[in-house]
């Protein structure tokens, strides 16, 4: 018998082996600590520095319903995740440093183990391609391009459709000494996990796969579906707080999909190959891939989860694309053009799928080797010269390499095909050699990444061409798919080190970056920072500032409308305006800066100034800014401290940081009013405001009831005493000499509310985006606001439910199993 199905694989072994392939692969986590380095791109820069200001604001204020940090402040749930969101309650206690490296190893163990359960016990395929499958995974689960957080169905998946499928649907022993284990783990996927990203996409790969493995058996696919409707209804009352908090702010909500262009056949087709090709390239699928076209025809299983492919890249495609049947629905706001994230399990379903077949049934596999080495050139060679994708060309040819090892060693490959093979390979290979050296496509660096690749296929090459017996004993069969994977291994890391998300960048050291808050005054009224060329913002936020800029899919659009005045003069060209009206996941204060050449092409410093921004933050000392340093901004003494950044030299650069000078503060009294007849009167009137104006004026639409208005101009200051700033609750204490406005510059909200006095009054939507309330009385007022959420308590009541609900739905489950009728 052959060696690699002679070989026993239980739960025990490949448990610890999967945890010790992951931790070796992330043993400089471990040991480095604090000091390891990072993915900043969605991680870090939109993801864990929101949990350590939640955790903050969580142990000084307890459950709080407001986030003011964020870009005029939002409502605190609205977003992927809540307060009570189980990273925010770890950063309480731990460092993000420590819970990322724990997640970054615990998610790397959970897919590889996962995997090969799934396709283990699951699907009953032989134990040594699922363990080769639940290595992959692991893998090609680190470079997925977005962060570890929000995207946990993608390593959690296939572990916890084996669980939810043991325990709803297969008889359950007592002797069975893992069942409290394994409602543990689902009870962990789910509290860490995003609901508007899990439920569509979980429940969408869990039901197709159950049917094409299954089968379509109604009796039991009936009993399934009850049983699931349960358990993701209390899925649906565990995520509550958010998906109310979310749905309570679409009226507030920016995403466009206008930038994309009109639907038609040309678009949808080019986004869909594109997006494809993406795919399978960024998880090294290509030759995999490609090696089962032909078997289409032949394997029904294959052919069911090649559609499924195939249909889930066209859902994601129109999702992508502006089409009538979602624009401005409730769908569009749902993200389903990520769908496409399911496709890489699905991937290595369709892979499996024809490998168990021919295992089962002789069948010429040469014309997928030619299919596969073909469809590995064109890859390569349309994405040789960019720099991203270059590295996903190289990880493709170790996967191809890797792969095709196996499936020679698997099915004894004739040693005729065999040097076919591995000659076809072999030139390909000189033909990417001549054409680094020869054309100079890329720089040495990169050549020298590939001399392992060239020896290892050189040396199959060699040995398979001249039949040396030595190197064709079992333990050597063994050795070649293993130093294959070991190949792989260094790729993975390499490209996730240098080519997705910048993981280079050393925790201690980056969020180490702004040593210069201490030269900033934080004693006075509140106030919004910002930064330009600086890539990002979050480093301030997490320093406990409040920033008027951030990266995020959920902004306030009233708010977004003056952050583009503000930055106005930047968007006089139309690409810069296209990206900045339609693109959803970052305000930043600088767009290409490098190109202007006067200050007039930076900012509208009145509107600067009316989103209560007092310092810019820079790596840069521009002249244009001190050239009005004296009038507008000026320059603090530079921080003699220099960040060393652990990679790129641009960064090792003093930190420069500028005051705006008489900025408009939190609270302000105006005296005056304008009213207009609609939203847009008024913010074309705002566009067209000068700092005096908008010191004068409060800027109000016509509704009921209106304040008492007159057209006496009054120029009047007043004192304003801030007695307590909360996230949930603000008093002030405020003295003035006229009846006029208190001007608070937080983003409207209705679920803001104040009193005067103890009165209740009414908060009016000032200045498009901000809070205003009516002083009626001249004097010494207090003025109270409070966000409460109605039904913010009862929420987390229906989310406790929720929870009970799962866990009785998984208990009777394993205490009431199914009769023996049911089962497949």
């Amino acid at each position: 018998m052959h060696l690699l199905t002679t070989y026993k694989l239980n739960l025990k072994s490949t448990f610890f082996f999967f945890l010790l392939f992951s931790t070796i692969f992330y043993i400089d986590k471990i040991i480095l600590g604090p000091w390891a380095t990072v993915m900043v791109h969605d991680t870090f820069d939109a993801d864990f520095y929101r949990f350590a200001i939640h955790a903050d604001l969580l142990k000084q204020f307890g459950l709080f319903q407001w986030f003011p940090h964020f870009p005029g402040g939002i409502p605190s749930q609205t977003s992927h995740f809540s307060v009570s969101y189980l990273a925010t309650l770890l950063c309480t206690i731990f460092p993000t440093w420590l819970i990322y490296n724990f997640f970054i190893i615990f998610y790397m163990f959970i897919a590889g183990l996962g995997t090969f359960l799934f396709f283990k016990k699951f699907c009953n395929f032989s134990p040594i391609p699922s363990l080769f499958a639940g290595i992959f995974y692991a893998l090609t689960s680190q470079i997925h391009p977005h962060s570890i957080m929000h995207i946990t169905i993608y390593y959690a998946f296939p572990l916890t459709f084996v669980f939810l499928d043991q325990l709803m649907l297969k008889d359950k022993r007592l002797h069975d000494r893992f069942w409290i284990l394994k409602i543990i783990f689902i009870n962990f996927f789910l509290f860490i996990s995003s609901p508007i990203l899990t439920l569509p996409y979980f429940i969408f790969l869990q039901f197709s796969l159950f049917l094409i493995f299954r089968g379509w058996k109604p009796l039991f696919v009936n009993y399934y579906i009850v049983r699931n409707i349960g358990f993701w209804f209390g899925f649906s009352l565990l995520c509550f707080p958010v998906l109310w908090s979310l749905i309570q702010f679409i009226p507030f909500s920016h995403r466009s999909y206008a930038f994309f262009e009109a639907f038609n056949l040309t678009n949808f087709a080019s986004t869909f190959l594109i997006t494809f090709f993406d795919y399978v390239g960024r998880t090294l699928t290509i030759a995999p891939m490609a090696f089962g076209i032909p078997f289409l025809y032949s394997f029904k299983r294959s052919r069911w989860i090649f559609i499924c492919i195939i249909l889930t890249f066209i859902i994601s495609t129109l999702f992508t694309l502006s089409t009538p049947i979602i624009k401005g629905s409730f769908l569009e706001k749902m993200d389903l053009a990520h769908l496409v994230w399911t496709t890489p399990f699905l991937f290595l379903c369709f892979i499996l799928s024809y490998i168990d077949e021919l295992e089962k049934r002789p069948i010429s596999i040469l014309p997928s080797f030619i299919v596969s080495i073909i469809a590995t050139l064109i890859y390569s060679l349309l994405f040789y010269s960019d720099e991203l994708r270059y590295t996903f060309s190289i990880g493709n040819c170790f996967s191809a390499y890797a792969f095709y090892l196996f499936i020679s060693i698997r099915f004894s490959i004739p040693s005729k095909k065999n040097n076919l093979l591995f000659s076809v390979g072999f030139v390909f290979l000189l033909i990417i050699l001549a054409y680094e050296w020869n054309f100079n496509t890329v720089n040495k660096n990169k050549f020298f990444i590939n001399i392992p690749l060239y020896l290892i296929i050189f040396s199959i090459f060699f040995i398979r061409k001249y039949r040396i017996t030595a190197f064709t004993a079992k333990p050597f069969k063994l050795f070649l798919p293993l130093l294959a994977i070991l190949l792989l291994v260094i790729q993975v890391r390499f490209m996730r080190y240098f080519g997705l998300g910048n993981e280079g960048l050393m925790y201690e050291k980056y969020l180490n970056m702004v040593y210069s808050t201490n030269l900033i005054d934080t004693q006075s009224s509140p106030f919004r920072v910002g930064s330009v060329d600086f890539d990002y913002p979050c480093l301030l936020q997490i320093k406990g500032l409040e920033s008027v800029e951030s990266r995020s899919p959920i902004f306030n659009r009233y708010y977004k409308d003056l952050f583009g005045l503000a930055i106005e003069p930047q968007l006089k060209d139309k690409k810069h305006r296209k990206h900045f009206d339609e693109y959803w996941y970052d305000l930043y204060l600088g767009i290409d800066l490098d190109s202007r050449q006067d200050l007039s092409q930076f900012f509208s410093v009145p509107h600067l100034k009316l989103l209560n921004l007092r310092y810019i933050f820079s790596l840069n000392p521009y002249e244009q800014i001190k050239q009005i340093s004296s009038n507008e901004i000026k320059l603090l003494p530079q921080e003699k401290k220099k960040f060393l950044h652990p990679l790129a030299s641009p960064y090792d650069k003093p930190i420069y940081i500028y005051e705006i000078k008489k900025p408009f503060p939190r609270f302000m009294f105006i005296p005056n009013s304008k009213l207009f007849n609609d939203g847009k009167d008024l913010f074309i009137a705002l566009a067209q405001a000068t700092e005096s104006d908008l010191r004068q004026y409060v800027f109000l639409e016509k509704t009921a009831p209106l304040p008492p208005i007159t057209t006496e101009k009054r120029s009047a200051s007043a004192d304003i005493a801030i007695k307590t700033y909360h996230p949930d609750y603000i008093k002030l204490e405020v003295t003035n000499p006229s009846p006029g406005f208190m001007l608070i510059l937080n983003n409207y909200h209705p679920n803001w509310h104040a009193s005067i006095n103890g009165v209740k009054t009414k908060i009016f939507k000032a200045d498009h985006a901000f809070q205003a309330v009516f002083l009626e009385n001249s004097g010494k007022n207090n003025i109270e606001l409070n966000f409460a959420e109605p039904i913010f308590y009862w929420s987390y009541l229906l989310s406790f439910l929720g929870f009970l609900f799962i866990n009785f739905s998984l208990l009777i489950g394993f205490r009431s199993p199914p009769c023996k009728q049911l089962h497949p």
